[in-house]
């Protein structure tokens, strides 16, 4: 119940710092956007303490929410010198172990990279033919990011059978990875394209922080049971087991 109520409080939190953004109240968007980020970050610690998540699971979690907070003041204080460069490597970062992290759960098969390249050939297909995109020098990293984050929307989506995830929680979680990925989808011509688009900025917070929220809210319902798949196999192999037992004990 507390990961719920901690989950609304950060989506009214988002909305306060939509309010703030389009007043251009500076400081208090930049408080909200830190409010907004330490709820979700409250509400995975919330979701662990009541459900039967794997522990090393959760820590990569709480792990690549913590760099994802860092990331974003790195964004909200580009002011400064390096600032920017040090948000972009804390997303990089943040992508990195959320993969290993779904990785835990579900191991690299060759399907996850056909996955990838449905989320990846379309936005490179943008970053590299469309005009009207000024990266000055950062073309290569943004398409490192956009192979890495294309990486962790496939392994997101590998964990449907995952062992313990359960329906709910696969459905956040991939739900909230797609999201993240729309919202630096957005954030590129944001920051990139000439033309700016007035609703970009409101559509990356709101994709960003709901996608982050919902993968936060999935540790929730972490069941701990094998998928029907997992337990079958599991099953097999205890028969294998017994059957090899019992065909040396025969021989003895």
């Amino acid at each position: 119940m507390r990961a719920k109520l901690l989950f609304f409080a950060m989506l009214a939190s988002l909305g306060c710092l939509l309010f703030t953004t389009a007043l251009e109240v500076c400081t208090a968007a930049r408080f909200f956007k830190v409010l907004t980020s330490t709820l979700f970050i409250l509400t995975a610690v919330a979701g662990f303490q009541k459900s039967r998540v794997n522990k090393r699971y959760f820590m990569l979690i709480f792990t690549g929410l913590i760099f994802s907070l860092l990331g974003d003041v790195c964004l909200s204080l580009t002011e400064y010198e390096h600032m920017f460069d040090f948000g972009f490597f804390s997303f990089l970062i943040a992508q990195g172990i959320y993969i290993a992290a779904f990785c835990l759960l579900s191991k690299i098969k060759p399907v996850d990279f056909l996955v990838m390249l449905i989320f990846c050939i379309p936005t490179l297909g943008v970053i590299y033919s469309f005009d009207g995109f000024v990266f000055d020098g950062m073309r290569p990293l943004v398409t490192a990011y956009t192979i890495m984050i294309s990486f962790m929307c496939s392994k997101a989506v590998s964990l449907k059978r995952a062992d313990g995830m359960g329906r709910t929680a696969f459905i956040l979680t991939a739900a909230g990875a797609i999201l993240f990925f729309i919202s630096d989808f957005i954030l590129m011509f944001d920051l990139y394209y000439t033309a700016r688009l007035s609703a970009a900025k409101y559509m990356n917070l709101t994709t960003y922080y709901t996608g982050q929220g919902l993968i936060s809210l999935s540790l929730l319902y972490y069941t701990g049971k094998s998928s029907g798949v997992n337990a079958l196999a599991s099953r097999k192999n205890r028969s294998k087991t017994l059957v090899t037992a019992n065909k040396q004990a025969n021989s003895d």
